[in-house]
């Protein structure tokens, strides 16, 4: 008998190998649905799922008064409360106004690594929040002045999303410097820009032809970065993104000097185009190659995306506003070690990134000044001047760094001047700063006066509400939602 049964096995050694196959496949299965119960029914009970590797999940509740310790988290819960932290007075041009402060559930720019909190925008009676990985808030006006009016605890809703299925990137939802860079609202569509991972039909080696690093570098799949832009209809059921335009450019992290910061990715709406700001990636010589879509301002036909170069010689614009009623375009850019620029673009002109700057390369800070750094100098001389070699001046820049970011118009409540703008900072050498600026004239874009004043903490993304009464910001140093008003 037991002889029959071993020569039974040899002659059916498939069928035993499907056999078990399926009934392997049946208990990961069954496993997987077993998983995604539980995960629905926590949800239901309030919990909150980390991408810790330390930590599986913690309630609501415990998270709210564990002020002392945050976690990477996915909020789980459709609808919540947000804690009222406190309102104090901020002065604008020598008059006071009100600033009130929740405590929004999004890490701050240390907690993620160097990650944007988020951005925010207006649709109809709402405010959206944008977390640097992809989550989207909404906040009811309605309630939000309710909150003012009674200093309390502010409602916020979190939409759903495809999102997760349109961006794979781990390092986006994770810790680290890949993420939303700007929001657009027009109308009822929601553009986001972000840094994606490019996959590469590149396998083995390439040559790059920096005149800083020509070498040959090893190149593995999907480490090529650059900028995308995707799109959805604006709802409050589930919101379907589509990706609206990928640019074919993009630069391999293994590239020396390689950075996700200086990406630019400010995106704005410009009649029947956008506009966008690309920053270099730090690879500088391609700033002023035109066959490049880095450091540049790229006009995008809304209808058949079309691209083209607006303007050239830009090194990571952080801040970008049109200004319609008085037909400017303005925008912020970071300089190296300092020389943070204020410029209006111009349609066709070349603003002199790498040749011209008012800061310095960051290889200055060590002294003697190394061989290396004065080779950088040759390829990139920094020129203390940018009219003298052909390029547009900046109306405005600081010698130190304010790690200058966006740039606002201010209302009439805020200014007599219908010619003032806000911009926000991430703090540098001078601090954390709002810096406040009136223009001579439309025509004449030389600065009249000026005014700094403290922001507490860095902020990256700020917004004129469409009715002009408030000042809406995100303040990263605490994860904070402010309102000016």
């Amino acid at each position: 008998m037991i002889k029959l049964f071993f020569n039974l096995l040899k002659k059916n050694k498939l069928i035993l190998f499907i056999f078990f196959f399926l009934i392997a496949i049946l208990y990961f299965s069954i496993n997987l649905i077993n998983e995604y119960y539980k995960k629905n029914n926590s949800f239901q009970n309030d919990e909150i799922f980390s991408n810790n590797n330390n930590i599986t999940k913690i309630t609501f509740q415990d998270y709210e008064q564990s002020v002392y310790e945050k976690i990477d988290y996915l909020l789980a819960k459709d609808n919540f409360k947000i804690k009222f932290v406190e309102k104090n007075e901020i002065n604008i041009l020598n008059s006071n106004f009100q600033q009130y402060e929740w405590q929004i559930p999004l890490l701050n720019y240390y907690e993620s690594n160097q990650k944007p909190t988020g951005f925010l925008d207006e649709w109809k009676d709402k405010l959206i929040i944008v977390a640097g990985n992809g989550q989207i808030l909404q906040i009811n006006k309605s309630n939000l002045l309710d909150s003012i009016e009674n200093e309390s605890d502010l409602n916020i809703q979190k939409l759903q999303t495809n999102i997760h299925f349109i961006i794979n990137d781990e390092d986006f939802y994770g810790r680290s410097w890949i993420s939303v860079k700007d929001i657009l609202i027009e109308g009822d569509n929601l553009y986001i820009v972000y840094t994606k991972k490019f996959k590469t039909k590149e396998t083995k080696k390439i040559f790059i032809e920096n005149p800083e690093h020509k070498k040959t570098i090893s190149v593995n799949e999907d480490n090529c970065y650059g900028l995308s832009i995707i799109k959805a209809n604006l709802n409050e059921e589930f919101i379907n993104f589509r990706t609206f335009i990928d640019f074919d450019e993009c630069v391999f992290s293994s590239v020396p000097e390689f950075t996700a910061h200086l990406v630019g990715g400010r995106l704005i709406d410009y009649g029947e185009y956008l506009l966008l700001s690309t920053g270099d990636f730090r690879t500088r010589f391609l700033t002023q190659n035109q066959n490049s879509v880095l450091g540049k301002m790229l006009l995008i036909d809304k209808d058949n995306k079309q691209v083209e170069i607006f303007s050239t010689g830009h090194r990571n614009p952080q801040g970008l506003f049109f200004d319609e009623e008085n037909n400017l375009i303005l925008s912020t850019e970071h300089g190296p070690w300092g020389g943070d620029e204020i410029n209006i673009i111009l349609r066709g002109k070349n603003y002199g990134w790498p040749i011209s700057s008012y800061g310095k390369h960051y290889c200055e800070r060590q002294i003697p000044m190394t061989d290396k750094c004065k080779e950088k100098y040759v390829n990139y001389p920094l020129h203390k001047s940018h009219s003298e070699y052909g390029f547009q001046e900046p109306i405005k820049y600081f010698e130190k760094s304010l790690g200058i970011s966006e740039i606002i118009k201010i209302s009439p409540k805020f200014s007599i001047s219908d010619l003032t703008y806000l911009v926000s900072t991430l703090g540098g050498d001078e601090g954390r700063q709002f810096y406040i600026f009136d223009l001579k004239d439309k025509l004449n874009t030389e600065i009249l006066s000026e005014q700094f004043i403290s922001s507490v903490e860095r902020v990256r993304d700020i917004k004129l509400s469409d009715d002009n009464h408030y000042i809406y910001l995100i303040k990263e140093d605490t994860s904070k939602l402010s309102v000016i008003f």
